[in-house]
């Protein structure tokens, strides 16, 4: 399953529509309501303030759950608030937040960071707790393999920040079950060319 970054932009969210792509509604964003209607998940925001140098917006993040809980579709997911390469510190943060989070959606994923292992999440995982790749660029695509073998077969696994066609291929062979991206929301053209390696990779609707 593939996500993009929520857009207000009615033509774009309409081509999404017709791919079968899904709404990533991000905390820190805008355009959850945006018309037509996605399917979505919920995104804690923490990346977006890492790269802009702010700290976890916790109120943010509780109107984005406020705001689906009122929806009359549930989110497909939602991402566990987490600390962006903060190991360890981020999975004991995550999972401060389960209680809260599972009121709104009934699959929540723990964002796994740099130097976290397989074996850290081992026995928390299951059919309610999947796992989202997050961390650097470099650990991510290091570590993919890993996680995918992990999860097969035991839980949900999606991977953040997919804009190219390689790593949609990366995705594939890991067995993720679905992928973001903000590409098709800065540059709509790019949707074709993804969309089709999404389908030759097998990803499904």
């Amino acid at each position: 399953m593939a996500y993009c970054s929520a857009t207000g932009t009615k033509t774009t969210r309409q081509a999404l529509q017709k791919a079968g792509w899904r709404a990533l509604a991000v905390a820190t964003g805008h355009n959850w309501d945006s018309q037509p209607f996605l399917p979505y998940a919920l995104d804690n925001g923490a990346w977006s303030a890492h790269v802009n140098g702010k700290p976890f917006d916790v109120g943010a993040f509780e109107r984005l759950l406020n705001w689906s809980g009122s929806c009359p579709v549930r989110p497909d997911w939602c991402v566990l608030p987490d600390i962006v390469g903060g190991g360890l510190k981020s999975l004991d943060f995550s999972l401060s937040w389960l209680d809260v989070v599972s009121k709104f959606s009934e699959l929540n994923l723990l964002a796994v960071q740099d130097g976290m292992t397989p074996a850290d999440v081992d026995g928390l995982v299951g059919s309610g707790i999947g796992i989202f790749v997050g961390g650097s660029t470099e650990w991510k695509l290091k570590t993919l393999g890993d996680w995918g073998r992990f999860c097969r077969g035991r839980c949900y696994l999606h991977v953040g920040r997919v804009n190219t066609v390689r790593r949609i291929t990366y995705c594939s062979n890991a067995g993720a079950d679905s992928f973001d991206g903000t590409s098709v929301c800065r540059f709509p053209v790019n949707l074709g060319r993804l969309e089709r390696a999404r389908r030759q990779q097998g990803f499904q609707f």
